[in-house]
């Protein structure tokens, strides 16, 4: 019985701590912003932007995978959207800094944009005076 029990805390503490990280985690974070995630890290980062109101720390959703690319943020925020029953055309994304990328999309001919994290975090941003 015993070797049963260490056979599963070992792999509890192999596979139930191997948790994708936050985006504080990565490099390139100013150290004024260490700590922070979601819309607090994204305000932080990016002078004068702010996320819309939305629960959960202004996530939208969190899609559960690292986003590494302008190509990934497209995918993701395309996933995202097409879950919620709306088709998105045009999809074009631009990375903002190391931790954000901004991703434009038509629906109905109006165009729209969502901000994604480098860890799969969508939300709803806004920049100006």
């Amino acid at each position: 019985m015993r070797p049963t029990i260490l056979l599963i805390a070992a792999l509890l503490l192999i596979f139930g701590c191997a948790a994708l990280p936050g985006p504080a985690a990565e490099e390139g974070v100013p150290a004024k912003c260490q700590g922070l995630t979601d819309c607090n890290l994204f305000s932080c980062m990016e002078s004068s932007c702010w996320c819309k109101d939305a629960p959960d720390s202004g996530a939208l959703a969190r899609l559960g995978r690292q986003i590494t690319s302008e190509e990934s943020a497209k995918a993701g925020v395309a996933s995202y959207l097409e879950s919620r029953g709306l088709s998105p055309t045009g999809i074009r994304a631009m990375k903002l800094n190391s931790m954000f990328y901004n991703v434009f999309y038509k629906i109905g001919g109006e165009e729209q944009a969502l901000t994604i994290s480098s860890d799969g975090t969508i939300m709803e941003t806004a920049c100006g005076v």
